[in-house]
């Protein structure tokens, strides 16, 4: 397939608004193509992370990570030479992709050598057996340009990402803070009836869209703030809202959740009060920064019409939850200016987490469980999915 000159441009310009036929076609052919090719999550996990497919799968960024504490693998083939450039950020030749590369050329930006655009993720391997689906989005920070990044696929949006594949089945679902959509993508691979992304950053909404021309997903983009949108009723609402506790420093806006991390979650509780269905299921991931009676107590006023229960997972607590060891994780040189925010939000504790929420007849019921890897990728989740599976139970009534 040779494209034609005018649509060599950064297929994702042309989808910040209404998604032209073009532009979708241009992407359900890049789908094509790196599935001929062999670009799936099975040739990462052989080729570069030891021969475990479905850890690749789950946690792409381990791809990038591995790759950058050793030398960067030989390539052999036309499929080593994609997952350099779409896993790893790497420049290839252009004669290193003869079968793919006029249909990928929308991804690429070529000069003395080619370079991605974006990070390309072929996701399998969660609670479904079908082909690949494949996730464009921006590669992780060290990797990316100047401009406000679509958030990266991390361990928080495959773990969403595995909650909705189990519950999304002839739901209405609607995924919220969507980032590159991978969650309503992978929804509607589980059989959603119906899908809407909402998603604030014009870049990640048009992420959303060309995901989902990429691959042949029918939806909605509201491009729009989660306190802003006029709701409808669905059930399942998906999240995986802006969560760090940040200080008043200059912060990624896919992360800033305010200075105590809670500021968009509480939106999104508020939003699921309203449109959540009569037996419906919020389901989000988030950092839980602080005792969880503090968390409970924002939810429980952020929760608007009627009663509810509220179940909480999240990890054990050890050093790596330590308000101090995610201080210098996340501040740097500007270590002290974090450590500072978390004192005075009496944040005692960093934790991934997943909130399960859902109406009920009574008041505002919590329940509270700690889990060693809440994030954990398939398939050494086994812990964590039979924690949502007893907290979804509980939600549920069942």
């Amino acid at each position: 397939m040779v494209l034609a000159a005018a649509t060599r441009a950064w297929l994702l310009e042309s989808l910040r608004g209404a998604p032209t036929p073009q532009a979708c076609a241009n992407a359900r052919a890049i789908g094509a193509a790196l599935r001929r090719a062999g670009y799936t999550s099975r040739a990462i996990g052989e080729r570069i992370l030891r021969g475990t497919p479905v850890v690749a799968a789950a946690a792409p960024t381990q791809v990038l990570r591995r790759a950058a504490t050793a030398a960067a693998p030989a390539r052999r083939d036309e499929v080593d030479a994609l997952i350099a450039l779409f896993a790893l950020g790497l420049p290839v030749d252009r004669r290193e992709l003869p079968t793919s590369y006029e249909t990928l050329a929308p991804l690429l930006i070529e000069d003395d050598e080619i370079r991605a655009r974006c990070m390309v993720v072929p996701v399998g391997a969660l609670q479904d057996a079908g082909a690949d689906l494949y996730v464009t989005t921006d590669l992780p920070p060290e990797k990316r340009r100047d401009e406000e990044p679509c958030m990266y696929l991390g361990p928080d949006s495959l773990a969403l990402a595995d909650i909705a594949s189990k519950l999304a089945t002839h739901k209405r679902v609607a995924d919220l803070c969507a980032g590159s959509g991978v969650q309503g993508l992978v929804a509607a691979r589980a059989g959603a009836l119906s899908i809407e992304w909402v998603e604030p950053q014009s870049r990640a909404a048009a992420f959303c869209r060309l995901n989902a021309a990429l691959n042949g997903v029918p939806g909605r983009v509201v491009e729009a703030r989660v306190d802003a949108v006029d709701g409808s009723q669905f059930d399942l609402i998906l999240a995986n809202p802006p969560y760090v506790a940040t200080p008043a420093l200059a912060y990624d806006a896919f992360a800033d959740g305010g200075l105590d991390g809670y500021d968009v979650l509480c939106d999104v509780v508020e939003y699921a009060s309203l449109n959540l269905a009569s037996e419906g299921l919020l389901a989000c991931v988030f950092e839980l920064n602080g005792p969880p009676e503090a968390l409970f107590a924002k939810l429980e006023a952020a929760w608007t019409t009627g009663g509810a229960r509220c179940a909480l997972i999240h990890d054990t607590l050890n050093e790596r939850t330590s308000p101090a060891a995610a201080a210098a994780r996340r501040g740097g040189d500007a270590a002290d200016a974090w450590l500072a925010n978390y004192e005075d939000r009496g944040v005692d504790r960093v934790a991934n987490a997943i909130l399960l929420l859902g109406r009920s007849g009574g008041g505002f019921e919590v329940d509270v469980e700690a889990c060693a890897r809440a994030w954990a990728p398939p398939p050494t989740n086994v812990e964590a999915r039979r924690a949502v599976a007893r907290a979804v139970g509980w939600v549920s009534g069942v």
